[in-house]
């Protein structure tokens, strides 16, 4: 029997989807929707369901949808991105097995072989999802319940990228030269001869305001080389936003020109991250994601009143973020934690090697986030933690103690307290309540220690601890 919980993710999902279109010049093709059919392999039985969505079982099921792919496809370069699954899936397009996947809930992206897909006409996707873990195909969760059931289910976004071949590639921006560098693909250097250049550069802001444009100039037969450098310090001057410290996207737009002819090419879209100053870590907020009807903006609410609080991280300890989050990360200079599958103390004894695997694998294959920092969180064994964090160059968590580059901080775990609840200080797990003790708790400790504690448990704005900060 099968019992299947819809998250209320969809309509949030498909605004994360919209959300992608608008920053990049890809096509982006949604694999999200009410469409898809799914079959218990212990009943062969098809019925209708939402992805992302999730299930409660102890086995596999069979997702499939089909979906048209355009003729126009057929020369670009087409990325299957899958924002996450519980726990295992094999991905089949055309009944042919393209990728599997074993990374608990972290994305993971693959190039479909252009040879599999069959253009202008409707493929047929299956993705195998299987929850069960077994420790050997699987990373463990990171939390292994006693019950054979398990949450399992395709949870996070789905989609297509579709890339269109650009005349750019190996685009390099260099700050501290005030330059921007790039190569003119797909002409070999005999054909540079043949063409002049328009070139425009555009930058924008994390919310795609437009921050500088440099007029488009022209290069042409002179070039000798198809790599094409721009002096940007006149620009650099002139930006009334400083462009050497703040993450933005550069655009980068090329038109051949022969004679009276122009033929213009796609846009080419970059995004270009300022490296993280290295700064104490003084309060980082544990998020729980919930579903709920909002959930973009319900994210947004939340990153803003952490960093209103004064927080400088965020850490994820059960689930991999939504990408949303990792977007506002970068927006507000903030350190994005996420937690390491791990097993259960005797587990760890007893399958250490392959808990060196799994992390390994976790760390490595799966496509994190950039700038994401790893917390390997086992409440049972310090030792054990210590040695696997120092192996992997990450962070522990065990008890209420953080072992963090090498040194052992507090850790803050507030009691469970009642979602929204406003009773006052005095009713024990009240938000009030909940601020008090923390409040007391920053007293107790140095400035340059930093906590963690259950934010969504906590949505008051916290004023009295940017003031004790």
């Amino acid at each position: 029997l099968i019992y299947i919980f819809l998250i209320t993710l969809v309509s949030a999902q498909s605004d994360y989807i919209s959300f992608l279109k608008s920053r990049t010049h890809s096509n982006i093709i949604s694999l999200n929707g009410d469409d898809w059919e799914i079959m218990d392999e212990a009943t062969s039985e098809w019925q209708r369901n939402v992805v992302p969505s999730s299930y409660l079982s102890k086995g596999s099921l069979l997702y499939r949808k089909k979906i048209f792919i355009k003729k126009s496809m057929k020369y670009n370069q087409n990325i299957f991105h899958i924002g996450g699954i519980q726990n295992n899936a094999i991905i089949r397009i055309n009944g042919e097995v393209l990728a599997s996947y074993h990374y608990n809930g972290a994305p993971f992206k693959f190039i479909i072989d252009p040879t599999k897909l069959y253009f202008d006409q409707e493929n047929t996707i299956e993705i195998v999802v299987n929850n069960v873990l077994d420790f050997t195909s699987s990373f463990p969760r990171k939390i292994i319940s006693i019950h054979p059931e398990q949450t399992g289910g395709i949870t996070k976004d789905i989609y297509i990228e579709s890339i269109e071949p650009h005349p750019v590639g190996d685009v390099q921006l260099n700050r501290e030269d005030k330059s921007v560098s790039f190569a003119l693909t797909q002409l070999e250097q005999d054909s540079l001869r043949y063409y002049n250049f328009r070139i425009g550069l555009l930058f924008r802001t994390l919310d795609l305001d437009t921050i500088e444009y440099t007029e488009s100039f022209q290069v042409g037969r002179r070039l000798n080389s198809s790599k094409v450098t721009v002096d940007l310090s006149r620009v650099f001057r002139r930006s009334k936003q400083d462009l050497l410290e703040q993450n933005l996207y550069l655009e980068t737009t090329v038109t051949y020109l022969q004679n009276k002819n122009e033929y213009p090419k796609p846009k080419h879209v970059q995004f270009f991250s300022v490296e993280k100053k290295e700064v104490p870590l003084k309060l980082i907020a544990k998020v729980e994601q919930f579903s709920e009807e909002n959930y973009l903006e319900q994210i947004k609410d939340d990153v803003e009143k952490i960093v209103s609080a004064g927080f400088n991280g965020i850490y994820f300890p059960t689930d991999y973020p939504h990408p949303m989050y990792d977007y506002y990360a970068k927006k507000y200079n903030l350190r994005l934690f996420v937690g390491v599958p791990t097993f259960s103390l005797t587990e760890s004894q007893m399958k250490l090697a392959e808990t060196k695997t799994y992390i390994e694998n976790y760390i490595t294959k799966a496509d994190h986030y950039s700038g994401v920092e790893f917390i390997l969180d086992n409440m049972s064994h310090s030792e054990i933690n210590k040695t696997l964090a120092n192996e992997f160059n990450i962070h522990a968590i065990f008890g209420n103690t953080l072992y963090y580059n090498g040194k052992t901080l507090p850790v803050f775990l507030p009691k469970a307290g009642k979602h929204g609840d406003l009773d006052g200080f005095l009713k024990p797990y009240s938000e009030e309540y909940q601020a008090k003790e923390l409040r007391e708790f920053i007293k107790r400790h140095s400035s340059e220690e930093f906590l963690i504690f259950y934010y969504n448990d906590f949505k008051t704005p916290l004023s009295d601890v940017i003031q004790i900060q």
